[in-house]
């Protein structure tokens, strides 16, 4: 069903500032719609891609979003920080006014792939352990992987103050000359990747996500995506997922 709101319902929406805020930039002719200038906050218009402009930010409006990030180590995913900047700060202004949230998250210490949204069910969808959406992660290990440990892993651990046994979904070498393994898993427990592998004798050096669900920083539109830059996944069909 289309959703049709007045110009000004439209701005707030996609994070440009309270009802007053957006009445201000339109009558002062600081907002384009699809490259003609309205100075009409009561103009009603098809939200779902619409393409607007407000001052020098070009911007083509979502009802919802989904947002993919190539998440730095040293920011954490939080809106309250305590010992790094949140990821929040990587986002541009207007997206930081809706109520975007990260999908789980990952440590200050983790880089790679991290989605966002500011839709409530999708978030619930994919970080339950039920659906078992799986996730991708290198581990850059300090020392030689041995087999024995492999099999340890794919036979199960049960770690500390866990009461079931943490099961992978596959772990395998992937470089062996850089210690580097791949490990998929189906939930996200605290600390697991690291916990799992420390449970078998060795330490992570550097730990990245890789994928998560059908997203991947392997895939072409995102491989060349680098560190703290994100992108807004278009035309994301919420409602066929849920």
């Amino acid at each position: 069903m289309k959703k049709i709101l007045s110009l000004e319902k439209i701005l707030q929406q996609q994070g440009f500032g309270t009802r007053k805020e957006c009445k201000y930039l339109i009558y002062h002719q600081r907002v384009l719609v699809n490259n003609i200038l309205c100075d009409n906050p009561y103009a009603e218009f098809e939200m779902q891609n619409l393409q607007i402009k407000v001052d020098d930010i070009d911007w083509i409006c979502q009802q919802n979003f989904l947002l993919l990030m190539n998440k730095p180590i040293n920011y954490e995913c939080s809106q309250k920080p305590t010992h790094y900047p949140s990821v929040m700060e990587l986002l541009p202004q207007n997206l930081r006014q809706i109520n975007i949230q990260t999908i789980g998250r990952l440590d200050a210490n983790t880089s790679g792939l991290l989605l966002l949204t500011d839709n409530g069910k999708l978030n619930h969808f994919l970080t339950s352990p039920k659906h078992k959406i799986p996730r991708i992660y290198h581990a850059t290990c300090d020392r030689k992987i041995s087999q024995e440990s492999i099999k340890l892993l794919q036979k199960g651990v049960l770690l500390r103050n866990e009461k079931n046994i943490s099961k992978i979904q596959s772990v395998q070498i992937i470089n062996a000359e850089n210690n580097i393994l791949e490990i998929v898993l189906n939930e996200g427990k605290y600390h697991e990747v690291r916990r799992l592998i420390a449970a078998v004798g060795n330490h992570v050096n550097e730990l990245k996500r890789i994928a998560f669900g059908e997203f991947s920083l392997l895939q072409n539109e995102y491989k060349n995506l680098n560190e703290g830059e994100f992108v807004i996944i278009k035309d994301f069909d919420f409602e066929k997922l849920l």
